[in-house]
């Protein structure tokens, strides 16, 4: 027992810090670096069930995809061209991948991955002028 009682005492003098606001625990404000007033990910992406979470990795990754392409495409990269509206992305699935299987979104997500990697040092460079990287 005396070798515990070491471990119970700093399990318990440690256990606040563990917890606290400014630990380990997530908040859900998220502050950004650039663009504060960017739209914000609809909520209801972050709390599908466990079962649709992949349909929700694809959504996000038609959207970095889609922004890198409008930014490129406009030449410029104001805070409104680097982050649309979710809408269009949200659409480009439901109309492309909404009756997808799981390896049907997988191949999707790594399409729009491939997509995005590929494009992401020209939007770099055109963010990085704005100030917007």
């Amino acid at each position: 027992m005396k070798k515990l009682t070491p471990i119970l005492v700093t399990a318990i003098v440690m256990a606040p810090t563990l917890t606290s606001p400014q630990g380990l625990v997530p908040t859900t404000n998220q502050e950004f670096d650039v663009c504060q007033e960017r739209p914000q990910q609809p909520d209801w992406i972050d709390n599908l069930p466990s079962r649709d979470a992949f349909r929700g990795a694809v959504i996000q990754m038609i959207y970095r995809a889609e922004s890198y392409r409008r930014v490129i495409g406009a030449g410029e990269c104001s805070c409104e061209t680097r982050f649309p509206d979710w809408d269009s992305s949200i659409q480009l699935f439901n109309d492309n991948h909404l009756g997808s299987d799981r390896n049907g979104l997988r191949d999707a997500r790594n399409e729009y991955r491939a997509q995005a990697n590929e494009m992401r040092d020209a939007a770099k460079v055109l963010c990085e002028e704005a100030g917007n990287w």
